[in-house]
Protein backbone atom coordinates (compact mmCIF):
# COMPACT_ATOMS: atom_id res chain seq x y z
CA UNK A 1 0.00 0.00 0.00
CA UNK A 2 1.23 3.48 -0.86
CA UNK A 3 0.96 6.20 1.75
CA UNK A 4 0.66 9.87 0.81
CA UNK A 5 3.72 12.05 1.13
CA UNK A 6 3.68 14.34 4.15
CA UNK A 7 2.61 17.89 3.34
CA UNK A 8 5.85 19.12 4.90
CA UNK A 9 7.80 17.39 2.09
CA UNK A 10 5.62 18.59 -0.78
CA UNK A 11 5.47 22.16 0.60
CA UNK A 12 9.10 22.72 -0.37
CA UNK A 13 9.10 20.65 -3.56
CA UNK A 14 10.73 22.39 -6.56
CA UNK A 15 7.59 21.89 -8.69
CA UNK A 16 4.96 24.64 -8.34
CA UNK A 17 2.25 22.03 -9.06
CA UNK A 18 3.39 19.95 -6.11
CA UNK A 19 3.41 23.02 -3.85
CA UNK A 20 -0.10 23.94 -5.07
CA UNK A 21 -1.25 20.44 -4.17
CA UNK A 22 0.48 20.74 -0.79
CA UNK A 23 -1.26 23.99 0.11
CA UNK A 24 -4.66 22.54 -0.84
CA UNK A 25 -3.98 19.46 1.32
CA UNK A 26 -2.78 21.74 4.13
CA UNK A 27 -6.03 23.72 3.96
CA UNK A 28 -8.17 20.59 4.12
CA UNK A 29 -6.23 18.91 6.93
CA UNK A 30 -7.67 18.57 10.41
CA UNK A 31 -4.42 19.78 11.98
CA UNK A 32 -2.45 22.51 10.18
CA UNK A 33 1.19 23.36 10.78
CA UNK A 34 1.51 27.18 10.91
CA UNK A 35 5.13 26.98 9.75
CA UNK A 36 3.92 25.55 6.43
CA UNK A 37 1.59 28.51 5.94
CA UNK A 38 4.60 30.82 6.31
CA UNK A 39 6.51 28.77 3.71
CA UNK A 40 3.59 28.96 1.27
CA UNK A 41 3.15 32.72 1.84
CA UNK A 42 6.82 33.45 1.14
CA UNK A 43 6.94 31.28 -1.98
CA UNK A 44 7.52 32.72 -5.45
CA UNK A 45 4.53 31.05 -7.12
CA UNK A 46 1.38 33.18 -7.35
CA UNK A 47 -0.93 30.17 -7.59
CA UNK A 48 0.45 28.73 -4.35
CA UNK A 49 -0.11 32.05 -2.55
CA UNK A 50 -3.58 32.33 -4.10
CA UNK A 51 -4.48 28.83 -2.90
CA UNK A 52 -3.14 29.68 0.56
CA UNK A 53 -5.24 32.85 0.71
CA UNK A 54 -8.28 30.84 -0.32
CA UNK A 55 -7.55 28.16 2.31
CA UNK A 56 -7.14 30.81 5.01
CA UNK A 57 -10.42 32.47 4.00
CA UNK A 58 -12.18 29.13 4.54
CA UNK A 59 -10.95 28.71 8.13
CA UNK A 60 -13.18 29.39 11.10
CA UNK A 61 -12.83 32.91 12.50
CA UNK A 62 -11.12 31.56 15.64
CA UNK A 63 -8.53 29.63 13.68
CA UNK A 64 -8.03 32.52 11.26
CA UNK A 65 -6.71 34.63 14.14
CA UNK A 66 -3.67 32.37 14.37
CA UNK A 67 -2.83 33.24 10.75
CA UNK A 68 -3.57 36.97 10.94
CA UNK A 69 0.01 38.03 10.11
CA UNK A 70 0.08 35.76 7.08
CA UNK A 71 -3.32 37.00 5.94
CA UNK A 72 -2.10 40.60 6.18
CA UNK A 73 0.99 39.70 4.17
CA UNK A 74 -1.21 38.19 1.45
CA UNK A 75 -3.47 41.27 1.42
CA UNK A 76 -0.45 43.30 0.30
CA UNK A 77 0.83 40.68 -2.17
CA UNK A 78 2.24 41.84 -5.51
CA UNK A 79 -0.47 39.83 -7.27
CA UNK A 80 -4.00 41.22 -7.34
CA UNK A 81 -5.21 37.63 -7.73
CA UNK A 82 -3.81 36.85 -4.27
CA UNK A 83 -4.90 40.14 -2.66
CA UNK A 84 -8.55 39.80 -3.63
CA UNK A 85 -9.08 36.47 -1.86
CA UNK A 86 -10.45 36.94 1.62
CA UNK A 87 -11.75 40.41 0.92
CA UNK A 88 -15.35 41.41 0.36
CA UNK A 89 -14.89 40.85 -3.38
CA UNK A 90 -14.69 37.08 -3.03
CA UNK A 91 -18.32 37.12 -1.82
CA UNK A 92 -19.57 38.86 -4.95
CA UNK A 93 -21.00 37.24 -8.02
CA UNK A 94 -17.98 36.17 -10.13
CA UNK A 95 -18.92 38.51 -13.00
CA UNK A 96 -19.22 41.50 -10.66
CA UNK A 97 -15.95 40.63 -8.92
CA UNK A 98 -14.27 40.41 -12.34
CA UNK A 99 -15.51 43.87 -13.27
CA UNK A 100 -14.31 45.30 -9.94
CA UNK A 101 -10.85 43.85 -10.59
CA UNK A 102 -10.82 45.26 -14.14
CA UNK A 103 -11.77 48.72 -12.88
CA UNK A 104 -9.07 48.60 -10.20
CA UNK A 105 -6.47 47.45 -12.73
CA UNK A 106 -7.42 50.34 -15.04
CA UNK A 107 -7.17 52.78 -12.13
CA UNK A 108 -3.76 51.41 -11.13
CA UNK A 109 -2.59 51.67 -14.74
CA UNK A 110 -3.86 55.25 -14.93
CA UNK A 111 -2.18 56.14 -11.65
CA UNK A 112 1.08 54.57 -12.81
CA UNK A 113 0.92 56.46 -16.13
CA UNK A 114 0.45 59.76 -14.34
CA UNK A 115 3.52 59.25 -12.14
CA UNK A 116 5.87 58.94 -15.09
Amino acid sequence: MVTPAPTSLTATHPSPSMRQTAVICWGRANHRDPSLARIFAKGPNTSVRHNLAHALAQLSPDERLEYQAITERLRTDNSARVRVVGTWECHLDPCVAYMVRRIRAAQEHSDHSQTR
